[in-house]
């Protein structure tokens, strides 16, 4: 899809309708644009086989702008992205599925577990920092209140809809999300210990022969 995007771009060139200068952003601009509406395209897909679009359209809306500005673990391909988000979407069809029909009692305290656990990661984590997005201070914490609005307000919505499990969904999306940033926030300290090590030899040193057996502390028989 990426050549199919640089070719097109380049065809456009060709024809004048853009500048050159400016090629490299629309070739971005279109790849974005057409992995987003292939990701729609299959997770609407999704939702028609398992009897629900509304369901599909639902996950979209609010996975899609919570996580704009709460951020999280993002793929390396877009190819990966999508099947991560069709992933996210069966795994929370599939569990509300299974809270509908479990006891009021266990539905109230895993809701109350998953809301928890979304509000205290999301409010204190979020926004989860990417490599292809360096904010200041005040943009970070703008985004942290975007996100928290966000979550509050598509709460208060499916309460207002009280369409069938909506609500449901809505607290696992949230919890989805939080989980996206708990493992970003992983990667981003792996990072950072990686380019300690690499900015200093001596350890380095000490993590490989640590890792391989062979530590300069280890006594040989």
């Amino acid at each position: 899809m990426k050549n199919y995007y640089e070719e097109f771009t380049n065809y456009l060139v060709e024809k004048e309708i853009i500048k050159t200068e400016k090629k490299v952003i629309y070739q971005l601009g279109f790849d974005v644009i057409g992995t987003f509406f292939i990701q729609t395209v299959i997770i609407i897909l999704a939702g028609w086989i398992l009897g629900s679009v509304w369901n599909s359209v639902w996950y979209l809306v609010c996975f899609c702008s919570i996580r704009e500005y709460a951020g999280g673990y993002h793929a390396s391909t877009r190819t990966k992205c999508t099947l991560y988000m069709l992933g996210i979407f069966l795994i929370v069809e599939i569990a509300a599925a299974l809270l509908v029909i479990a006891p009021l009692w266990i539905q109230k305290i895993i809701f109350s577990i998953l809301t928890l656990m979304a509000w205290l990661i999301i409010g204190s984590l979020a926004p989860a920092k990417t490599n292809s997005k360096k904010l200041d201070q005040q943009k970070l914490k703008h985004s942290k209140w975007l996100a928290i609005m966000l979550m509050l307000a598509w709460i208060l919505a499916a309460g207002i809809l009280q369409a069938g499990d909506l609500w449901i969904r809505t607290v696992l999306i949230e919890a989805a999300v939080a989980v996206l940033i708990i493992v970003s926030k992983k990667g981003e300290r792996k990072h950072v210990k990686r380019n300690e090590r690499e900015r200093d030899p001596l350890l380095s040193h000490s993590f490989h022969s640590e890792r391989y057996g062979t530590s300069i502390f280890r006594c040989s028989n």
